[in-house]
């Protein structure tokens, strides 16, 4: 399977603080690739790499077979490599409709009739067509998600970057994004990128995980090795115990 976004030798920083020490990781084409670890690891400033967000970095990244350097990227680019953020509270304008969030990418990359698309756009992530002409403070946490989703996918990525996705919201809801969002990267073939601190997330969705720990990768696991608990590093260990604790909390207060 081809590769859609290597990395080799990333590092960051900010000032005296190195971010990421040199790290090199590969994404297969079409596959889910999970990052894991404690806040402060790096791993968001991996995903905020890839799209930009950080202007300063040493390294060599690939997207598609193309070089990136610093924090250029075209509208093409944009096109191709979209993101879901942590916060949908925080992630959507919380002044403008539904429509009007959804009809900016539309606009900005000439895709055609919001008419029809954003009707489209709410049917794919489970959303009903009333929602159109709501505002976020109407929606709960888990349809403002899902409408953040539905804006990345409308420029129809091949690359999807996954940003604590789930971590803001309760826990029944989710299950649920997760399990749309698993949906969504197999049906359309999307390449993912899931950052969590929570391994039992990032290994419901994705085959093989990378273990963070201050700037560093410090284990690979794949989803066999998971669990059957086969786990090196101490990093590994700890999110292993913290994930058999929360699903024993989750499980006894199911009762």
């Amino acid at each position: 399977m081809s590769a859609a976004i290597r990395i080799n030798g990333l590092t960051v920083r900010y000032g005296p603080l190195k971010a990421l020490d040199g790290i090199s990781l590969t994404a297969a084409r079409g596959a889910c690739l999970g990052i894991v670890g404690e806040s402060g690891s790096g791993k968001s400033t991996v995903l905020r790499v890839l799209t930009g967000l950080v202007p300063d970095w040493q390294g060599k990244v690939e997207v598609g077979g193309r070089q990136l350097v610093g924090a250029r990227r075209d509208l093409a680019f944009c096109r191709d490599v979209q993101m879901v953020f942590q916060d949908p509270y925080g992630s959507l304008h919380p002044r403008h409709t539904i429509d009007a969030i959804l009809d900016e990418p539309i606009a900005i990359h000439r895709l055609g009739d919001p008419a029809r698309l954003i009707p489209q756009a709410l049917a794919d992530v489970g959303l009903p067509a009333d929602v159109r002409f709501r505002y976020p403070h109407q929606l709960s946490g888990g349809q403002r998600q899902r409408v953040a989703i539905a804006r990345a996918l409308l420029p129809e990525p091949s690359i999807l970057l996954l940003d604590e996705p789930t971590s803001a919201l309760d826990v029944s809801v989710q299950a649920e994004i997760l399990n749309l969002l698993m949906a969504i990267q197999e049906r359309r073939g999307l390449t993912a990128i899931l950052v969590s601190h929570n391994l039992a997330v990032v290994a419901h969705m994705c085959p093989l995980v990378l273990v963070m720990d201050r700037g560093r990768i410090v284990e690979e696991l794949d989803r066999d090795a998971l669990d059957a608990g086969e786990v090196r590093s101490p990093q590994a260990r700890a999110l292993v115990a913290a994930s058999r604790h929360v699903r024993s909390q989750a499980s006894n207060a199911g009762r």
